[in-house]
Order: C-alpha cells, then sequence, then structure tokens
C-alpha cells in the first residue's frame, strides 16, 4: 500500500517506481479521485516531471523534455501549418499568452480542435513516463491547484485507464509484465460483458 514516508507532510506520500509501479500508481490515484499532483524525478532528461490531477484524472503535464509541445503536436496533425506555427512562435516568445490561445486568436484553428490538439499533447507527455526507470523516485501532493479549471481546460482530461493500457503495450517488456502477472497465477480472470465497447482504444 501506499504510506506517508517518516518526515514527509501529512499530504505527501513518498516511494519509487520499484515498489509502486507506474501503472498501479495511476490507478490507485483514480481510485482515491485524487486531486493534486503527482512528481517523478529524475527524469531521463534531468530535472522533474509533474503531472496534475483533478478528481483522479490527469488535467495537465509538464515535463522537461519538448518533444511534445503543443505546435508541433497539431503540425505534425495536420490542424495547422509550418507558416502558422512560426508565426504563432513569434507571438509566444513575446509573453503574455498560452499557446493555444495565440493559434485560436489567429484563427489558424477552433476551440474543438484546440481541445482535441491539447489531450493529444497529454497523452503523448503521460506515454513517456512508462519509459522512466525502476529507481525514479515519485511524491503525491494533495492540492488544490488552479489546473483543469477554466476555459478550454476543463475538457482537457484524459483516462488514467486508455493511458495505462496504452503506456503498457509501447514501453513495457517482460521484465516489467512478469512480477505483476505473477501475482494472477491462479486466478480466474473474466472479461466485462460490454468490453469490447469500453475497452480503451
Amino acid at each position: 500500500s501506499l504510506d506517508r514516508s517518516p518526515g514527509s507532510s501529512p499530504a505527501t506520500v513518498r516511494g519509487d517506481l520499484l515498489q509502486y509501479p507506474l501503472p498501479r500508481l495511476l490507478f490507485h490515484l483514480l481510485r482515491k479521485v485524487f486531486t493534486g499532483v503527482l512528481e517523478l524525478g529524475p527524469t531521463p532528461e534531468g530535472g522533474q516531471a509533474r503531472i496534475y490531477f483533478r478528481d483522479g484524472l490527469p488535467c495537465r503535464a509538464d515535463l522537461p523534455s519538448m518533444e511534445d509541445v503543443l505546435g508541433r503536436v497539431l503540425v505534425e496533425r495536420g490542424v495547422i501549418n509550418h507558416q502558422q506555427y512560426n508565426e504563432s512562435l513569434q507571438q509566444l516568445s513575446m509573453g503574455g499568452q498560452l499557446h493555444g490561445q495565440i493559434l485560436l486568436a489567429m484563427g489558424a484553428l477552433d476551440e474543438a480542435q484546440l481541445v482535441d490538439g491539447l489531450r493529444l499533447q497529454l497523452r503523448r507527455k503521460l506515454n513517456r513516463l512508462f519509459y522512466f526507470g525502476p529507481a525514479t523516485a515519485f511524491a503525491i501532493i494533495a492540492d488544490n491547484h488552479p489546473h483543469g479549471l477554466q476555459g478550454e481546460a476543463t475538457r482537457v482530461r484524459v483516462d488514467p485507464l486508455f493511458v495505462i493500457y496504452h503506456g503498457v503495450r509501447n514501453a513495457f517488456g517482460p521484465a516489467q509484465l512478469a512480477p505483476e502477472l505473477e501475482k494472477l497465477s491462479g486466478m480466474l480472470l473474466q472479461l466485462h460483458p460490454q468490453f469490447t465497447s469500453i475497452a480503451p482504444r
């Protein structure tokens, strides 16, 4: 079970991914309807990853890596072109506005496309967490942060079951799967009656 470490704040739980692998960690936070921050680090690039949850669902992820910046995600999806992307970066460098809001003001996309892009960006960032090594430390910090409360951010939340399914499928090998599957030895497993309609895709 997840226990508070000695000397930590009453609202903080600490551990590492060896003793509590990421899939179980995400599922635990979903069941607890957790609102707060999951910190992981050091990351492969150095620094900390911070995942913000609201009511058990990830709503924002801050990673040191710049691979999943919003504009690049939208270009890859064909939502905006390179000229719009470069123009938005110029405005972004002036400060004062979020990238998505700049693209909206430019007329490069509509709000539904922005929400879809932000959700895809979040899923990509969360998928990267599954490549973190087992020695990666984590801290779970209960906190009523401001993320996911206003504008399009209220619609940018990701189902942890979707994240777990794709993260395990993409990043885990026999070494990570064997200890978890061993716990199911001798058990009878049954698929949910509506499995084909509710399975993450």
